[in-house]
Formats: structure tokens, sequence, C-alpha cells
């Protein structure tokens, strides 16, 4: 791997990131309680599977600018959803990953709802 690359092995911070922004982006980081992805892991807990645009669609982000998608790919990286083994076509006849949450997604989730202050 050259060392171009911009992001540091296992995270989602550029290497040139303040430090502040490395911990913000940190796969130990709680899922903060608005976060796009607690939106859609709350959104995976409700269905029994689903995709990242059925995700998208039921959190209201698929009309946005939000890459929901991108985020239902750190969801499965970080093990709180896993690819069921199907595929279902997209609005544009496109296949796509389903989903379904993991038990280890809903911690995670009891951990927000934890963390949540009034």
């Amino acid at each position: 791997m050259s060392n171009d690359f911009p992001f540091e092995l296992g995270g989602f911070a550029r290497r040139d990131d303040p430090d502040t922004s490395k911990k913000a982006a940190s796969k130990n980081n709680r899922l903060r309680w608005n976060s796009q992805k607690r939106l859609l892991l709350s959104a995976f807990s409700e269905c029994e599977d689903m995709t990242a645009d059925e995700a998208g669609r039921a959190t209201g982000l698929i009309g946005t600018r939000a890459n929901y998608w991108k985020r239902c790919s750190e969801l499965r990286e970080l093990g709180y959803i896993r690819d069921t083994g199907e595929t279902r076509l997209s609005e544009c006849n496109e296949p796509q990953i389903v989903s379904r949450v993991t038990l280890l997604g809903l911690a995670a989730l009891v951990d927000s709802r934890n963390g949540y202050e009034d």
C-alpha cells in the first residue's frame, strides 16, 4: 500500500486531520443521538432487513445531501449490521445489499440511548 493513502488504516479520518477529528471519527466512538449512523441503525432495528436505500427512505435521509449509503457501509464495518447474503433491486434496477441489525448493533443503540441527555 502506498504511503500516499489519505486515511489512517482502520479509521475514518485523514492522517493530517486534527486529533479532535481523529477522536470523533474513532470506531470506538459512541453513536451520537442524532447522527446519521444512529438514525440508520435505529431504522434497521425496526425492520427485519433492508437495503441502504430503504433505510435512507425510512429515516428521511434519502432526499438530503446525506451519504446514508456510506454510513450503512460503516455500520457493516463496525459489525452493527450484517449482510444477509441477499440483494434487492433499487429504484434504478441495481442490486443492493440487504442487511440486518446484529446483537452488537442493538447494544450500540441501547448505549446511545443511555448517553442521551435532554
